[in-house]
């Protein structure tokens, strides 16, 4: 089982909309688990070089964007890619291929078929070695590149620790910025030896938005929820009572979501361009119109030991997993016992 689908074990979770899916692949990822890789294709005139560039591989994991419609997501990286390479004196042909999977994205970055990869920050932790050791580019979103998630309770539960949500049901939050929010709230029950949260809770909705994960708490329809800092502060900004009645009984360390790395195939010249046009994007009309849709303010380009924390977090989740007798799938095959 993935990280993304440990919280529920092998139960099956409902969706916000009334509907079922079968793991919690579908609470934090929304029917994701697979690669959009996008690839453009650039030719520098013949007059300019004498002959043509390297074809460039760039790809977007959609488990970093589950939250996004991925036609639109196509369309807006048409878009910016057009703007770029006019301004670049090239010419792009960008060509949609659909990959399914983490053995799919370890085997085509094996192949070298790829230059610029988005990947949810636990597929990242995957493959790693795979990808250039140096730096990331990360999202920013509120002048953070980081998310913090809060689990929380109504002031009236009696509630005030995770062992109180023993048989309770918890809403979590499913977007791209929440993606490691399942992994840090099953850590929170292995820490405790409270087990696993198919065994543990008494049910988990999976929710697109920070509204429904906090209002049913709010109302009383709901024990507990799981959402982002920045989201719950956002509504307590607009309903200052939520936050009177609402607290919180764990809060994350702040956690990197998702990474946009080079790969190790990449040339100096086309990594170069790439670097230079990651912290304009948001200066194009094409850029803004793209980071809107992945829901980013911008980009930023950082160290590695930025991931310190989060890499540690998905370290642990996976430690105390063996502890009890599993390993998180990497996508390669099924859950395995510890022999």
């Amino acid at each position: 089982m993935s990280i993304s689908q440990s919280i529920m074990g092998a139960e099956r979770i409902r969706r916000d909309d009334g509907g079922c899916v079968s793991d919690a692949a579908a609470q934090c990822r929304t029917g994701c688990c697979f690669l959009l890789t996008i690839y453009l294709v650039c030719l520098v005139p013949l007059f300019a070089m004498g002959q043509t560039s390297p074809t460039v591989h760039i790809a977007f994991s959609s488990s970093a964007f589950n939250d996004v419609n991925h036609n639109d997501a196509v369309a807006a990286f048409r878009v910016w890619a057009k703007v770029f390479t006019a301004e670049q004196n090239i010419e792009a042909v960008p060509k949609p291929v659909v990959l399914n999977g983490m053995r799919d994205i370890r085997e085509a970055l094996e192949r070298g078929g790829l230059d610029y990869v988005t990947l949810a920050t636990d597929e990242y932790a995957r493959v790693k070695d795979l990808v250039a050791g140096d730096t990331v580019t990360l999202g920013v979103v509120a002048g953070s590149i980081s998310e913090e998630y809060l689990l929380l309770v109504h002031n009236d539960s009696g509630i005030d620790d995770i062992a109180g949500l023993k048989a309770r049901h918890v809403r979590v939050l499913s977007s791209a910025r929440a993606s490691l929010a399942p992994t840090w709230l099953e850590t929170l029950l292995l820490r405790e030896d409270l087990g696993r949260g198919a065994g543990f809770f008494g049910g988990i909705d999976s929710v697109l938005s920070v509204g429904k994960a906090v209002l049913p708490v709010f109302f009383g329809k709901a024990d507990a929820c799981v959402v982002t800092r920045s989201g719950f502060d956002t509504m307590v900004e607009l309903n200052p009572q939520i936050g009177k009645h609402l607290h919180s009984v764990a809060a994350s360390v702040p956690v990197v979501p998702c990474v946009i790395c080079y790969t190790l195939h990449i040339g100096d010249v086309l990594r170069k361009k790439i670097s230079g046009e990651v912290s304009r994007w948001h200066l194009s009309r094409a850029g803004k119109q793209m980071l809107t849709i992945f829901q980013l303010d911008g980009l930023e380009e950082h160290r590695v030991d930025v991931l310190s924390t989060t890499l540690g977090l998905l370290a642990e989740h996976e430690r105390l997993l063996k502890k009890v007798g599993l390993y998180p799938d990497d996508g390669t095959g099924p859950e395995s016992p510890v022999n």
